[in-house]
């Protein structure tokens, strides 16, 4: 994925210059070849850099849960869990009728803690890379019948982050529009969340209530 992403940076100057000779020497062809390179040049790097922030996050964590790992191969095994991750999700997105994934495998696809860090509050921090760490111990796989139910079991985990803090402000994606009006909603779940983490009551029955409750006003029937 890092070769990938080197490659898109050597093109880029490449491709400009393309552009530059078609729009200098009026050659319509050529310039529009040359912008619609750059442009998926571009995107290309940007895609690739979005995966390597998941696999950087992913190996710090299975490093610091797996003592053995040290035969210097983390890129590859890396690029080895996005590509078998991406994979069985274009499937079951598209004709496949079933796949397996593990809630490990399905928080790193749905949760940027790089983003957390930086846009969280410490508190808030604390508490969604503490949700973050249980899901990632959760390696057993299950199977998904389609695409309904796969995506049923992610709004599931979205909104337990989501009860936490705003999870527009980690889910990996600046294209999310925030929802003022469900966002002021949603404070007063957020508060009563609030009581609970500072009560040490994550994964009692009280957070599992609220929890319900909150999916079912503003998950279940999106």
């Amino acid at each position: 994925m890092r070769t990938f992403r080197t490659i898109t940076c050597l093109l880029f100057p490449i491709l400009l210059g393309l552009f530059l000779c078609g729009l200098f020497a009026d050659n319509k062809a050529l310039w529009i070849s040359g912008i619609v390179l750059l442009v998926v040049d571009v995107i290309s790097g940007i895609t690739a850099q979005y995966f390597i922030d998941r696999n950087t996050l992913y190996l710090s964590y299975r490093k610091s849960e797996d003592e053995e790992d040290d035969d210097g191969d983390e890129d590859d095994d890396g690029d080895e869990f996005v590509f078998s991750y991406m994979s069985r999700l274009n499937g079951i997105l598209g004709k496949e009728e079933s796949a397996e994934f593990s809630p490990c495998e399905i928080v790193y696809g749905i949760v940027n803690l790089l983003d957390a860090q930086q846009n969280l509050s410490k508190e808030e921090y604390y508490n969604v890379e503490r949700l973050f760490k249980r899901f990632c111990n959760m390696r057993t796989s299950k199977r998904f019948n389609g695409h309904d139910e796969f995506y049923s079991y992610c709004k599931r985990m979205i909104a337990e982050f989501d009860l936490i803090a705003p999870y527009c402000k980690f889910c990996g994606s600046s294209n999310v529009l925030i929802d003022k009006m469900v966002d002021f909603i949603k404070a007063p779940y957020r508060e009563k969340s609030k009581i609970l983490l500072k009560e040490n009551k994550m994964f009692t029955k009280d957070w599992d209530d609220l929890l319900n409750e909150f999916y079912d006003v503003f998950y279940k029937d999106r």
